[in-house]
């Protein structure tokens, strides 16, 4: 199997007594944050943050663009460009750890 494709759900009750090594990643909106573990210890870790959240808003660019009449300001086009290149980044990022992520049980 993919390391992708693996999926052994941690609960609350079974998550301090799990050893081996776990990946965890955690993303929303403009957030991306990447980490890798082994028993007690950090193997890895990274975090992203693009601006991409309209300011009082609270959605991604694209979900407005999506909607129709899309903006075209220059605050419009940062928070597009900002959120393709937040995808790039991780995308990158979870190539660049494959091997690692390949030994992970969760």
């Amino acid at each position: 199997k993919q390391w992708y494709q693996r999926r052994v759900p941690i609960t609350a009750g079974n998550a301090l007594k799990y050893r081996g090594r776990i990946a965890v990643f955690l993303y929303s909106a403009q957030h991306f944050a990447g980490a890798v573990y082994e028993n007690d210890k950090i193997l890895l870790h990274k975090t992203y943050h693009r601006y991409t959240v309209r300011a009082k808003q609270g959605t991604v660019q694209g979900i407005r663009d999506g909607k129709g009449n899309a903006p075209k300001s220059h605050g419009a086009s940062l928070r597009r460009y900002n959120q393709i290149a937040l995808h790039n980044d991780v995308e990158a990022m979870l190539l660049q750890w494959a091997d690692t992520l390949a030994d992970c049980s969760v």
